[in-house]
């Protein structure tokens, strides 16, 4: 997630790529709005030195995991930006 959307999609894409390399299975993305309105899910930022962007999503504040419904509603939620559909470890 790009917080603060200084980095394009193809600049986020090709950061993961580079980062996951293999494991690099796809990207979506979310809305803000969507996250904390629809899903009622919590943001949580949890930036690294590998990555000042990176977030976590929890079903709240005491970063209990998402519910199967919050996740449901996540996945329903998401726009594909990128997918692989024949990752290595397809082969």
């Amino acid at each position: 997630m790009d917080r603060k959307a200084e980095r394009t999609e193809e600049m986020v894409i090709a950061a993961l790529k580079n980062k996951l390399s293999k494991r690099f299975k796809g990207m979506v993305v979310l809305k803000e709005n969507d996250i904390l309105l629809q899903a009622n899910a919590y943001i949580h930022p949890a930036p690294s030195t590998d990555d000042p962007y990176h977030v976590e999503l929890y079903k709240n504040h005491t970063k209990e995991e998402l519910s199967n419904i919050q996740a449901l509603i996540l996945a329903d939620l998401s726009k594909i930006l990128f997918i692989n559909d024949n990752p290595p470890w397809n082969k």
